[in-house]
């Protein structure tokens, strides 16, 4: 297969017209790499349009504004599909940031070597806006190898399996997957990154490349209280284990199961949807996984068995880093109320990147 090592930067935004301007600005630092900028304004009603206006100028930036909101899936698909020329893409949203400048062009080196990687992505850092907690992934990969390692351990990573402003997808192998076709699953990301990682080696940087926020209005934070994104998240799930089953050992499905821990989430969302009486969605999972739905409704959850994931998690990170992930426990703390006081915010997180990796 011949790979356009070139990279599509996609930031979708709507109503964002505050963070906006950094995104593009921390993807505009990125050095020695081939990249495209794509802004896709999704009909926003705020001051948006007047600040990506500013940017028109740039020959980088391709900024496309929506006659009518399609919803985020929508604008993900026609990015990727209509308005991108690189081989490969980033979504970048319009909240996040790049604080590594050579993050594109270690993922092009990186595809450059490897032609046949489905994905690469790195380490980034979280940002809580409401209580100022910065968490860092601990990804326990390095280089190039094979995404079985990442499904069968699976749940497992601190504090999140992956965010999405450090992926980096193969177009072509991402659109024969059908990527994004589903305009309702807002988690349609995840079913991805599984998707790929079953199917084709992956690439990992052990640098940390971006920083992710976590507010109120994530569109991830309703998936906890609206049982229809909670429905999509776990059906993305069990068609993850549907292929993993037919296709990789007993040992790789079997722990896929453990540790996303999937009788106790297909539980929790049986029991929503009854609440609910969205007797839909309920009658899908009967007619198409019985045998889950059965094993789910006599699951007992294990306080003990909770407890161990969480340690075997800990463990896992500090086995693999130990070092970093040391000096990020005492340092936190100091950086978090003092430093942040007085640094500009992408001059703080660089400096966090370039102390801590």
């Amino acid at each position: 297969m011949n790979v356009n090592p070139k990279i599509t930067v996609i930031i979708p935004t709507y109503n964002r017209a505050f963070f906006v301007s950094q995104a593009i600005e921390s993807v505009l630092a990125q050095r020695c790499v081939d990249y495209e900028l794509i802004v896709s304004d999704n009909a926003s009603t705020d001051d948006t349009l007047s600040v990506l206006a500013r940017f028109e100028d740039n020959p980088r930036i391709k900024i496309f504004s929506n006659s009518t909101n399609v919803g985020m899936v929508a604008n993900w698909r026609i990015c990727v599909e209509q308005r991108s020329s690189g081989g490969w893409f980033l979504i970048l949203s319009d909240d996040d940031l790049l604080i590594d400048p050579y993050f594109l062009a270690k993922v092009q080196k990186m595809v450059m070597l490897n032609p046949d990687l489905g994905l690469v992505y790195a380490n980034g850092y979280l940002l809580d806006e409401e209580t100022d907690r910065i968490d860092r992934l601990f990804l326990p990969y390095k280089g190039v190898f094979s995404g079985d390692c990442i499904v069968s351990s699976y749940g497992t990573v601190l504090a999140q399996n992956f965010t999405l402003c450090n992926i980096v997808f193969n177009k072509d192998r991402a659109l024969d997957l059908g990527c994004f076709l589903d305009l309702n699953n807002i988690c349609c990301d995840e079913e991805l990154f599984l998707k790929l990682a079953v199917s084709y080696p992956v690439g990992c940087i052990q640098d940390c490349v971006s920083l992710y926020r976590v507010h109120s209005s994530n569109l991830s934070k309703k998936i906890a209280v609206d049982p229809e994104f909670h429905f999509y998240r776990v059906s993305n799930i069990l068609k993850v284990w549907d292929i993993v089953k037919k296709s990789k050992p007993r040992h790789i499905y079997t722990s896929f199961k453990r540790n996303t821990r999937l009788l106790k989430i297909l539980k929790d969302l049986l029991g929503h949807l009854e609440k609910s009486k969205r007797e839909d969605l309920l009658a899908y999972l009967h007619l198409s996984y019985p045998e889950f739905v059965t094993q789910a409704h006599q699951f007992k959850d294990s306080k003990v068995g909770y407890l161990w994931s969480r340690l075997r998690m800990r463990l896992l990170k500090y086995w693999n880093s130990p070092i970093q992930a040391f000096s990020f426990f005492l340092l936190r703390s100091f950086f978090e109320k003092k430093v942040r006081r007085f640094l500009s915010p992408t001059f703080a997180w660089c400096l966090l990147s370039y102390v801590w990796t």
